[in-house]
């Protein structure tokens, strides 16, 4: 079960500037300058600290968006692989993962330290040069694009395809070795796990310790020590946590804190609703209730529905005041669109477009009239390619 490229070699940066529709010129300029085509920023993390972003500009971006969908989508994963990988045949995420190990009754997770900053460009050269057979200077000029600051970029849409190669050539092995000796390996991202459907001896804890070790050493990346966990999905105790996700007695659910989480959002929304609809706090209340309970689906979608019932009825609404304004931005729009044609078929017009539809469909609530009468302006501008189908 290897990574297989099944895409064409590319042996020039001709061939490369003709595969992503870029200038040689500008792959060659946007490259020598790459630590300024990035806008940086920091989020806080849960547990303290801050994680560093490096949010691709424009012209990067476009660079690296085509590299995902002319080269990273001819790659064939193995199925010991979940996240940010699409696959229509077999959908990778965290649910999926966890119900990867869902029959097993012990379980052991590790953590990679920092992986995305660890992922040193010499390991990405050879992901192009002999996985992809790429020439020296294309995968040299590759690295250059997907790669800043000793690292992978936190932030590149390119960033994860990337971590989900780095051990292209020698986790296969890891993952044939502990299948021979009855165990289960995955890995989301910088998340592994293995798993046994019975019990997991201090010898073999040893052993897939010492297998797991040497597949990160060969690529000079860290376990986090402190992440490392081993549990019992049969019995009381530590709970057997797998990407977000509790594996107990061969069912997966989400965690307890997490649905009091969600239900403690729906009360929220509740009384929020009573109170103003319109409200900028009941808008972000409700989109982050909607976001769990999407999140609530993936694991069990009959109690979802009973809490998504509790506020179907209580959706936002928009106040008179934004209604107008939203209606003078709409003929607006409308109007410079119809002024100039070539916008319709850009990235930007497509964005702008769903997203006033969207605030249509939210003015539908409270004035159905107004609403039809934006929605057949907004038609007539219609872009026309899906979103997902830009390449912006």
């Amino acid at each position: 079960m290897r990574i297989e490229y099944q895409g064409k070699p590319i042996r020039s940066i001709k061939a490369l500037s003709t595969c992503l529709g870029v200038s040689e010129d500008s792959l060659s300029q946007i490259s020598l300058d790459i630590e300024n085509q990035y806008s940086i920023s920091e989020i806080p993390k849960k547990k303290g600290g801050f994680r560093t972003i490096s949010d691709p500009l424009p012209p990067l971006k476009i660079i690296q968006r085509r590299i995902v969908r002319r080269i990273f989508s001819n790659i064939k994963f193995p199925d010991y692989l979940f996240g940010s990988i699409k696959d229509d045949n077999n959908p990778r995420d965290f649910y999926k993962n966890a119900l990867y190990h869902q029959k097993a009754k012990e379980v052991l997770s590790f953590d990679i330290e920092s992986f995305f900053p660890s992922c040193r460009p010499k390991f990405i050269y050879k992901i192009y040069k002999y996985l992809f057979n790429f020439s020296d200077e294309v995968s040299h000029l590759l690295v250059n694009l997907t790669t800043l600051n000793n690292g992978l970029p936190q932030g590149a849409p390119t960033s994860s395809y990337l971590a989900n190669l780095f051990f292209y050539d020698n986790e296969h092995k890891i993952f044939k070795t502990l299948k021979s000796k009855g165990f289960l390996y995955s890995r989301l991202i910088d998340d592994i796990v293995v798993s046994k459907q019975s019990k997991i001896n201090s010898n073999e804890k040893q052993f897939i310790y010492r297998n797991i070790l040497s597949l990160l050493r060969e690529k000079e990346v860290n376990l986090n020590k402190d992440k490392y966990s081993y549990s019992n999905t049969k019995t009381h105790g530590k709970k057997t946590i797998i990407t977000g996700l509790q594996v107990r007695n061969g069912n997966t659910i989400l965690p307890k804190e997490k649905t009091t989480e969600i239900h403690k959002k729906i009360h929220e929304i509740e009384h929020l609703g009573e109170v103003d609809r319109t409200s900028n706090k009941f808008h972000e209340a409700y989109g982050t209730a909607s976001g769990l309970l999407a999140l609530y689906k993936r694991v069990d979608i009959t109690k979802a529905e009973k809490l998504h019932k509790k506020i179907i009825t209580i959706k936002p609404i928009y106040h008179p005041n934004r209604i107008k304004k939203i209606k003078w931005i709409c003929n607006k729009f409308v109007r410079i669109s119809k002024s100039n044609p070539r916008r319709i078929g850009e990235y930007n017009h497509a964005k702008k477009y769903h997203r006033l539809m969207h605030k249509i469909s939210i003015i539908r609530r409270t004035h159905t009239a107004l609403a039809k009468q934006l929605k057949a302006r907004m038609q007539s501008i219609k872009p026309t390619r899906l979103l997902s189908e830009y390449e912006p």
